[in-house]
Protein backbone atom coordinates (compact mmCIF):
# COMPACT_ATOMS: atom_id res chain seq x y z
CA UNK A 1 0.00 0.00 0.00
CA UNK A 2 2.96 2.25 0.84
CA UNK A 3 4.54 1.75 -2.64
CA UNK A 4 0.92 2.28 -4.25
CA UNK A 5 0.72 5.53 -2.63
CA UNK A 6 4.46 6.00 -3.68
CA UNK A 7 3.72 5.45 -7.08
CA UNK A 8 0.62 7.39 -7.85
CA UNK A 9 2.15 10.60 -6.17
CA UNK A 10 4.92 10.29 -8.74
CA UNK A 11 2.48 10.12 -11.66
CA UNK A 12 4.47 11.90 -14.50
CA UNK A 13 7.68 10.92 -13.66
CA UNK A 14 7.54 7.15 -13.56
CA UNK A 15 9.91 5.15 -16.27
CA UNK A 16 10.09 1.77 -15.97
CA UNK A 17 12.38 -0.77 -17.38
CA UNK A 18 11.32 -3.97 -17.10
CA UNK A 19 11.45 -7.67 -18.03
CA UNK A 20 8.05 -8.88 -16.52
CA UNK A 21 5.55 -6.58 -16.49
CA UNK A 22 2.22 -6.42 -13.69
CA UNK A 23 -0.57 -4.65 -11.85
CA UNK A 24 1.90 -2.31 -10.32
CA UNK A 25 3.09 -0.11 -13.69
CA UNK A 26 -0.49 1.26 -14.06
CA UNK A 27 0.86 4.19 -12.73
CA UNK A 28 3.80 4.29 -15.50
CA UNK A 29 3.81 7.45 -17.94
CA UNK A 30 6.09 5.20 -19.74
CA UNK A 31 7.08 1.73 -19.89
CA UNK A 32 10.03 0.01 -22.17
CA UNK A 33 10.54 -3.78 -22.27
CA UNK A 34 14.09 -4.58 -21.48
CA UNK A 35 15.68 -8.12 -22.28
CA UNK A 36 17.02 -10.64 -19.07
CA UNK A 37 20.18 -11.94 -18.35
CA UNK A 38 19.53 -15.00 -20.98
CA UNK A 39 18.08 -13.12 -23.82
CA UNK A 40 21.77 -10.53 -23.81
CA UNK A 41 25.68 -10.46 -23.16
CA UNK A 42 26.88 -8.60 -20.60
CA UNK A 43 29.05 -8.17 -17.54
CA UNK A 44 28.13 -8.93 -13.72
CA UNK A 45 30.18 -9.10 -10.54
CA UNK A 46 29.28 -11.82 -8.40
CA UNK A 47 29.56 -11.63 -4.75
CA UNK A 48 33.50 -12.88 -4.64
CA UNK A 49 34.47 -9.22 -6.47
CA UNK A 50 34.60 -11.76 -9.49
CA UNK A 51 33.64 -10.20 -13.11
CA UNK A 52 32.75 -11.90 -15.30
CA UNK A 53 30.79 -11.84 -18.57
CA UNK A 54 27.75 -14.06 -19.34
CA UNK A 55 26.07 -14.81 -23.10
CA UNK A 56 23.30 -14.56 -25.08
CA UNK A 57 21.49 -18.10 -24.77
CA UNK A 58 18.08 -17.06 -26.92
CA UNK A 59 16.22 -14.42 -28.67
CA UNK A 60 14.94 -11.68 -27.28
CA UNK A 61 11.21 -11.37 -27.39
CA UNK A 62 9.12 -8.83 -29.53
CA UNK A 63 10.41 -5.36 -28.89
CA UNK A 64 13.03 -5.57 -25.83
CA UNK A 65 16.22 -4.81 -26.14
CA UNK A 66 19.31 -4.69 -23.33
CA UNK A 67 19.03 -2.07 -20.51
CA UNK A 68 22.34 -0.64 -21.73
CA UNK A 69 21.13 0.03 -25.06
CA UNK A 70 18.17 1.39 -23.64
CA UNK A 71 19.86 3.26 -21.50
CA UNK A 72 22.16 4.72 -24.18
CA UNK A 73 19.61 5.41 -26.57
CA UNK A 74 17.83 8.00 -23.75
CA UNK A 75 21.31 9.27 -23.26
CA UNK A 76 22.31 9.95 -26.88
CA UNK A 77 18.98 11.72 -27.31
CA UNK A 78 19.35 13.79 -24.18
CA UNK A 79 21.43 16.23 -25.63
CA UNK A 80 25.67 16.60 -25.99
CA UNK A 81 26.75 13.16 -25.56
CA UNK A 82 28.82 10.12 -26.71
CA UNK A 83 26.76 8.41 -29.48
CA UNK A 84 25.08 5.57 -28.12
CA UNK A 85 26.70 1.68 -26.94
CA UNK A 86 25.83 -0.41 -30.55
CA UNK A 87 26.87 -3.93 -28.72
CA UNK A 88 27.82 -4.62 -25.14
CA UNK A 89 31.05 -4.33 -25.11
CA UNK A 90 30.59 -0.38 -25.72
CA UNK A 91 28.53 -0.56 -23.54
CA UNK A 92 31.13 -1.94 -20.85
CA UNK A 93 33.91 0.39 -22.45
CA UNK A 94 31.72 3.41 -21.46
CA UNK A 95 31.30 1.85 -17.95
CA UNK A 96 34.87 2.10 -17.95
CA UNK A 97 34.50 5.68 -18.30
CA UNK A 98 32.75 6.43 -15.56
CA UNK A 99 33.96 3.83 -12.80
CA UNK A 100 37.96 3.71 -12.55
CA UNK A 101 37.75 0.09 -11.22
CA UNK A 102 36.57 -0.75 -14.70
CA UNK A 103 38.53 1.26 -16.37
CA UNK A 104 41.30 -0.05 -18.73
CA UNK A 105 39.60 -3.65 -18.94
CA UNK A 106 37.91 -5.08 -22.30
CA UNK A 107 35.91 -8.19 -22.86
CA UNK A 108 38.78 -9.75 -24.24
CA UNK A 109 40.62 -9.27 -20.88
CA UNK A 110 37.73 -11.56 -19.31
CA UNK A 111 38.20 -14.29 -21.28
CA UNK A 112 36.33 -17.36 -19.84
CA UNK A 113 36.77 -17.24 -16.18
CA UNK A 114 36.34 -13.77 -15.27
CA UNK A 115 38.88 -11.40 -13.13
CA UNK A 116 38.85 -10.65 -9.75
CA UNK A 117 38.62 -7.13 -8.66
CA UNK A 118 40.65 -5.86 -5.72
CA UNK A 119 39.31 -4.83 -2.24
CA UNK A 120 39.10 -1.39 -3.63
CA UNK A 121 36.88 -2.40 -6.20
CA UNK A 122 34.78 -3.83 -4.06
CA UNK A 123 34.11 -0.94 -1.49
CA UNK A 124 33.69 0.93 -4.67
CA UNK A 125 30.77 -1.53 -6.26
CA UNK A 126 28.95 -1.71 -2.42
CA UNK A 127 25.70 -0.01 -2.28
CA UNK A 128 25.83 3.40 -0.71
CA UNK A 129 25.83 3.51 3.18
CA UNK A 130 26.91 -0.34 2.58
CA UNK A 131 29.54 -2.59 3.05
CA UNK A 132 30.77 -4.94 0.04
CA UNK A 133 29.19 -8.69 -0.30
CA UNK A 134 32.10 -11.23 0.57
Amino acid sequence: PADEAALAAARGAVVVLGTVFGDGLRNAELVLPVTNMAEENGTYVNRDRRLQRYHQAKSQPGMARPAWWVAGEVLAGSGPSPSAPSTAAEAFALLGERWPVFAGLTYGDLGFTGRVLGEAAARALAPSGGEAAR
